[in-house]
This record gives C-alpha cells, sequence and structure tokens, in this order.
C-alpha cells in the first residue's frame, strides 16, 4: 500500500507574513474606533466649553456682538446693492443710445435678478413705434427678445404702448 502523499505546510516566513496582517488589520480596526471616540470626546468638550464661554459674555460683550453681525449684514446688502447700482446705470448708458428722439418712455422697471424690463412710453406715430422696436431687435448683443405687449392709440393722436424686453447680461457688465 502507499500513503498518501503529505500537504506541505507553508513555510514558516508565509506563516508569518499572514499573522502579521491579520495583527495589523485588528490594530487599524482598533485604531479607527479609539480615534473615532476621541472625536466625539472633543466634540462634546467643544460644545461644553462654547456654552461657558457663552454664560460669561458681558450683556455689553454681547451687545457689541449683535452690532457686528448687524454691520456685516448691511456691509454685504451694500455691496449688493452698489453692484446693482453699477449694473443698472451701465444699462441705462447703453439704452439711451438705442433710443429714438421721437419717442418716450414714461416708466421702465429693471430687473436685473431675472435680466428683463418692462416699459411703457409714447410715440408720435406707428412709424416711429416701429422704428424704435426694430431699433431693439436689431441690438442683437444687448438683447434677446423685444415684445409689445399693450399699444394704444392716446387722446392726442401719439401711440402709447409697453413692452417687455429680456436683456443680455453682457448689456449690464461693468465697463
Amino acid at each position: 500500500m502507499t500513503t498518501p502523499p503529505k500537504k506541505q505546510t507553508g513555510s514558516f516566513l508565509e506563516n508569518a507574513t499572514f499573522y502579521f496582517s491579520l495583527l495589523l488589520l485588528a490594530a487599524m480596526v482598533g485604531a479607527f474606533f479609539y480615534f473615532r471616540y476621541l472625536v466625539v470626546q472633543s466634540n462634546d468638550e467643544l460644545a461644553e466649553i462654547s456654552a461657558q464661554a457663552a454664560k460669561t459674555k458681558t450683556e455689553e460683550q454681547k451687545n457689541l456682538e449683535d452690532r457686528v453681525l448687524l454691520t456685516q449684514q448691511k456691509l454685504v446688502d451694500f455691496s449688493k446693492k452698489i453692484g446693482s447700482r453699477q449694473s443698472s446705470a451701465t444699462f441705462f448708458d447703453n439704452f439711451e443710445a438705442l433710443v429714438l428722439p421721437e419717442v418716450y418712455f414714461s416708466s421702465c422697471d429693471l430687473d436685473l435678478q431675472n435680466m428683463t424690463a418692462s416699459l411703457s412710453g409714447h410715440a408720435d406715430t406707428f412709424q416711429g413705434l416701429g422704428q424704435q422696436i426694430s431699433m431693439f431687435r436689431s441690438a442683437g448683443n444687448f438683447f434677446d427678445s423685444v415684445d409689445l405687449i399693450k399699444v394704444a392709440i392716446s387722446e392726442d393722436g401719439g401711440i402709447d404702448f409697453e413692452a417687455n424686453i429680456n436683456i443680455k447680461p453682457e448689456m449690464t457688465a461693468f465697463k
């Protein structure tokens, strides 16, 4: 009878590498949970210290802090308003160059957030109004679209009108 062949077990170096890798994996998992525990504990301590600091503030410090926050908000609002003002000034400079002398605008509602303008005005004749609308439409680098909303003959024989204009963002860009 023949004896079955013996299984060769891995060499000492292979076994040591396997057990070392297993030990290293266990150490990494343990370190992960330990550091996670430390982070949670640190966040709890930070919240506690912040609460204690808030309790020790004097009324004067709280008022000063509120004033600083209010001033900061005003500065942000001012930045938005000054940017809007400069954009609208640029719009009106460009718009003025496109208006014919026989057309008068009585109101303009400019919305720079949506890049639209609602206009109402008066023209001496239908021909003058047509030329004005044609001039706006031919200014393709300023307007996306120009739509007449309302047209009526006024008591003096002129033409009253309302129009909506979609403005291209480049028209309000800073010079």
